[in-house]
């Protein structure tokens, strides 16, 4: 009888071990003015990024910090914090800008600190900064008509652009602009485009680049979707991407090799974006291969459906001969944790060689396991193509 209450009590003890070897105590501290009336929760891909459950709230420590636990798996973590339970209101720096998702890697550190700045959605305390480097020039409310608005083109001119009047250089047309070099104007991280380019030209890994930022509008979705799609209500909604890329082509292509040193050819062209800008990139590359030789899309938007419930994109892919331009350049990639495995990018890939025709030499396919849906990782991404665009290693 002492022999198996002896044994009882190991097998409890050691039970009790595995558990607290397989949960991460995460502590908080909660931004300057946080009263504990409101309810911080965590919310990841270890619970299915669902914030209904009152499993993962936090709670108060005795020093005014907050604590919760989550369970440890082989897998790397992905995790976010909200306020009162609103996907709207999740963690942010001072200047009020959305952070990145945070990771967790497993690892012999069990416990970590976090601290939350600020929420999204409320008054920033603090101005961002600009981060533009001395190469950026605005064209401010230059007429966008086709969408009926205006906007302010950023356009980065290579190191030593002035110094070298006879060379001329290639074009990459950026979607979602505001994001591209400027901390300032950006919803999130900026890109560091101007800053990652300058590195590369400098270092004789390219020859230079000029960067077209195009900001978007209020109707980005419409914008970047160049059919009609179903929005979050399920209504069905007008695309305007038709309307974006005649904007491109016909205005901003024109303007752009006119008043600046161009190499104005389709292989010295190209377009790139992320998630639904990446996305209305994979659109405008393969349809209208004649305007642009290269294509990048980091995360793009895969899941747009239309009325009927049919993957616009895919539907589109599976049903038009749209490639026309052999040597075109195609780039894509995505993060795991965006839609929980590859499966969407692997249909993509299948598509466009076994549909469209793009040659497997003429296709980069990026899979990132730590990749989240955010300007962070597309930034850390973003030399690979460029490098492979413009024939260096």
């Amino acid at each position: 009888m002492k022999h198996c209450i002896i044994v009882l009590a190991a097998i409890i003890l050691l039970s009790c071990k595995k558990h607290k070897e397989n949960v991460l105590t995460i502590t908080v501290t909660p931004p300057v003015g946080h009263i504990n009336k409101d309810t911080i929760s965590i919310y990841g891909s270890f619970n299915d990024w669902d914030l209904q459950k009152d499993t993962y709230i936090l709670k108060t420590t005795a020093n005014n910090e907050l604590t919760v636990q989550i369970p440890i798996t082989e897998a790397p973590i992905f995790f976010n914090f909200s306020k009162n339970k609103n996907y709207g209101s999740t963690a942010a720096t001072l200047a009020g800008k959305k952070k990145c998702d945070y990771i967790y890697q497993i690892s012999n550190k069990k416990e970590i600190h976090i601290t939350i700045d600020a929420w999204t959605g409320e008054k920033a305390i603090q101005k961002p900064p600009h981060t533009l480097t001395r190469n950026i020039t605005y064209i401010k409310d230059f007429d966008m008509s086709p969408l009926k608005r205006v906007g302010d083109i950023a356009i980065y001119l290579p190191h030593g652009y002035d110094n070298h009047p006879e060379k001329n250089y290639p074009v990459l047309y950026m979607l979602d602009g505001q994001n591209v070099f400027d901390t300032y104007t950006a919803f999130s991280d900026e890109w560091k485009v101007d800053e990652t380019i300058e590195e590369l030209t400098v270092k004789k890994m390219i020859d230079g680049l000029i960067v077209v930022a195009i900001p978007n509008g209020k109707n980005r979705w419409s914008e970047y979707n160049p059919w009609d799609f179903k929005d979050w209500n399920g209504d069905e909604q007008q695309g305007q991407g038709e309307e974006t890329f005649m904007f491109i082509k016909e205005t901003l292509i024109p303007y752009i090799n006119t008043n600046y040193r161009t190499i104005a050819n389709s292989e010295f062209t190209g377009i790139g974006g992320s998630s639904l800008g990446g996305s209305m990139a994979l659109y405008a590359g393969i349809a209208h291969s004649d305007t642009f030789g290269f294509i990048a899309a980091f995360s793009p938007g895969l899941a747009v459906e239309n009325k009927a419930g049919e993957n616009t994109l895919f539907t589109y892919l599976k049903t038009k001969q749209g490639h026309n331009n052999n040597d075109t350049k195609i780039y894509f990639d995505m993060g795991k944790m965006e839609y929980g495995d590859y499966a969407k990018i692997e249909a993509l890939e299948g598509y466009l060689k076994n549909i469209q025709g793009v040659k497997e030499e003429k296709i980069i396919v990026v899979k990132d396991d730590l990749g989240r849906h955010c300007e962070l990782d597309w930034s850390r991404r973003f030399k690979k193509p460029i490098l492979w665009w413009l024939n260096k290693k």
